[in-house]
């Protein structure tokens, strides 16, 4: 080490020299940390849940489309048609026959191909 002082001259440094460095490097443009505005957050939270619920809505739709349709059809499946006077057979014969369920109606129904 006390070679390398022998080699190397002092030097002073120039007038006003330690104030115009410290003067510069005060100055320079020092990144300072990144400001987040208030409603940044909240903007972002905002656009996050409306994301989710465009990605969620439509499946939503469909289900309770699919489980409305499914429910009017199990409604008119377990309606009990309406009663009448009988029913009406063209080219063939109906016979009711007795000994089922009461709620229940059991006809035997024999058409004839012929149309006579």
């Amino acid at each position: 080490m006390r070679e390398l002082e022998h080699l190397l001259p002092e030097l002073t440094p120039p007038p006003d020299g330690l104030r115009r460095l410290q003067r510069s490097l005060h100055t320079r443009h020092v990144p300072k940390r990144a400001r987040i505005r208030p409603w940044l957050p909240v903007a972002t939270g905002a656009c996050a849940l409306a994301l989710l619920a465009l990605a969620w809505l439509p499946g939503m739709i469909q289900r309770q489309r699919r489980d409305d349709a499914l429910t009017q059809a199990l409604l008119q499946a377990v309606a009990m048609p309406p009663l009448t006077d009988g029913i009406h057979v063209d080219h063939g014969a109906a016979l009711l026959l007795h000994g089922g369920p009461a709620d229940t109606r059991t006809y035997l129904i024999v058409s004839s191909s012929t149309g006579h």
